[in-house]
């Protein structure tokens, strides 16, 4: 599989809060694929990284939100985290999960 660079013209408004290549604020999807296919790393990655999506509300549905990284994302949301916040508590939460969540302490 050959590699092809695409460029394209950033068409970014100033009034735009999401990356232009994403869909628009007011839209749904599903993330659907095999296990072990990078599901899960792909919706954090859309809900975490800075500028990718912006949203005030957010629902996730679905068979395994016992994770631990959908705990660790709800918790950190409920406990007043930022994005960026929840990104590093990402690379630096291993172990046991629950354990981990218990000793963070409550943001604004």
């Amino acid at each position: 599989m050959n590699n092809t660079p695409v460029q394209w013209k950033n068409t970014e408004s100033k009034n735009q809060k999401h990356h232009f290549l994403l869909p628009s604020p007011n839209c749904r999807a599903l993330i659907v694929g095999e296990s072990g296919c990078g599901k899960t790393t792909l919706l954090f990655r859309l809900l975490l990284q800075p500028d990718w999506l912006d949203y005030e509300n957010l629902f996730v549905f679905g068979k395994s939100l016992h994770q631990p990284e959908y705990k660790l994302l709800k918790c950190g949301f409920d406990m007043g985290y930022s994005k960026a916040d929840i990104l590093n508590l990402f690379k630096n939460g291993s172990g046991d999960i629950d354990n981990f969540i218990e000793k963070l302490p409550k943001k604004g």
